[in-house]
């Protein structure tokens, strides 16, 4: 298995590959690559990294994201977001630093402030309460 890209050479703590697929809530520490297809909602104070194979749909609440596979839903970062080619996203982004590389496809609305709250409810949470 050749080497995966991850943030400023951090060793991963999971790794969901091409060809698995998870539903439910991800909550974690320090930083996950998903290259398979993940639905639900993703939560961490860290990093997580999408790979070129991977698929999210869902609510992303993250520290930072790299992402060159497809999101659809909402992504809320603390620190950045980069989007990478090939990827996409459909959806939502709310984050105070954002880099879109050529060839990445970004259709939504985009709110870039200092301050990302990551405690904001997902639509499930505020239409349970």
């Amino acid at each position: 298995m050749g080497k995966k890209e991850t943030f400023s050479g951090e060793e991963l703590n999971a790794f969901l590959d091409q060809g698995s697929e998870f539903e439910g809530k991800l909550v974690f520490r320090g930083t996950v690559r998903i290259d398979g297809k993940f639905k639900g909602e993703i939560i961490s104070e860290d990093n997580l990294v999408i790979g070129d194979t991977g698929e999210v749909e869902g609510t992303i609440k993250v520290g930072s994201l790299r992402n060159s596979g497809k999101i659809t839903g909402k992504v809320f970062a603390r620190e950045r977001i980069d989007f990478l080619s090939p990827g996409s996203m459909e959806g939502e982004i709310y984050t105070p630093r954002l880099t879109i590389e050529d060839g990445f496809t970004f259709n939504g609305k985009c709110t870039m402030s200092e301050k990302v709250d990551l405690d904001i409810q997902t639509e499930n949470e505020a239409t349970s309460s």
